[in-house]
Formats: structure tokens, C-alpha cells, sequence
């Protein structure tokens, strides 16, 4: 699972990713090991990189504007 939220004692938020793989024994399911990861870093890098695609997107419908009107000059 992906873009789970988990809260630390002091109130404050991280993302976490995690899976949960049971433990069998004897053919028998005797337990669930589940393993957390935080994601806060991979959170905060994406949001970044959103974020630089929206400015790219934003310059290249500039640029095509103004070389729109620059050739019908």
C-alpha cells in the first residue's frame, strides 16, 4: 500500500508505504510480518518535480507565444 499517513506521538504526519507478508508454518498461517517504510523524502521529490514541470510548461507556452507573434510580425 501506498500514500498511508501515519501519526508520531508529537502530532505530526509522515507518509509510508507497506506491505504484509504472512508467515506459514506447517501449511498453517501463524502470524503476518508487515513492514513500513517512510516515504517523506519520495513525497517531497515528486511534489518537486511537479513543480518544475508545471514552470517548464509554463515557459514553453510563453516561448511558443511569443515566437507565434514574432512570425506574424
Amino acid at each position: 500500500m501506498e500514500n498511508e499517513v501515519l501519526w508520531r506521538k508529537d502530532g505530526t504526519s509522515f507518509f509510508v508505504e507497506y506491505s504484509s507478508h504472512p508467515m506459514v508454518q506447517g501449511g498453517e498461517i501463524k502470524g503476518v510480518v508487515v513492514t513500513f517504510s517512510d516515504m517523506t523524502e519520495r513525497k517531497l521529490a515528486e511534489e518537486a518535480l511537479l513543480e518544475t514541470n508545471r514552470h517548464l510548461e509554463a515557459a514553453t507556452a510563453q516561448a511558443n507565444e511569443m515566437a507565434s507573434q514574432a512570425a506574424m510580425a
